[in-house]
């Protein structure tokens, strides 16, 4: 997953959307990358933001930037190493039911500020205990300002 993310940035490319949910794997079992609708490319601007659980605490009044991504790195390896996105637990529990969906809409703005609220205070989830933890608080932040970073430090994980 990281050298997806080492080799995007190679192409002056940045995400600006990175979750788990946008990874998916070939025929072949390669990894892919997907959903470049909000991405910045050379000479373009970025369209969109992260999910408050996959974004940096920032002024979106300013332009994205490449570390907004790596926060959002950090945010997609938690979530593929515990399953779940970092506070998802503000997200109350999993339903198919439309008036639980509707409610759960109608208090988006809230949930978000449980999310971006810890994060702006420098808490982060625990991830002491899980393998990596290290580069996800890199991530989150602000130690680690580049992809290749990360997977430098990944590699070197114990």
């Amino acid at each position: 997953m990281l050298e997806v993310i080492v080799f995007i940035y190679s192409r002056g490319v940045i995400h600006f959307d990175l979750a788990l949910r946008q990874f998916f794997i070939d025929d072949n079992f390669d990894l892919r990358l997907s959903d470049f609708n909000s991405s910045q490319c050379p000479g373009h601007i970025a369209l969109g933001y992260e999910k408050a659980s996959h974004c940096l605490p920032q002024d979106y009044a300013l332009l994205n930037t490449e570390a907004s991504d790596i926060f959002a790195l950090g945010s997609t390896l938690s979530e593929l190493v515990t399953g779940e996105a970092p506070y998802s637990e503000l997200y109350g529990p999993k339903s198919d039911d439309p008036d639980i969906i509707e409610a759960r809409l109608q208090r988006q703005d809230v949930i978000d500020y449980g999310i971006e609220t810890p994060y702006k205070n420098g808490n982060c989830p625990d991830v002491a205990d899980i393998f990596g933890g290290e580069v996800l608080l890199g991530c989150w932040r602000g130690e680690i300002s580049t992809a290749q970073e990360a997977l430098d430090l990944y590699l070197h994980s114990s």
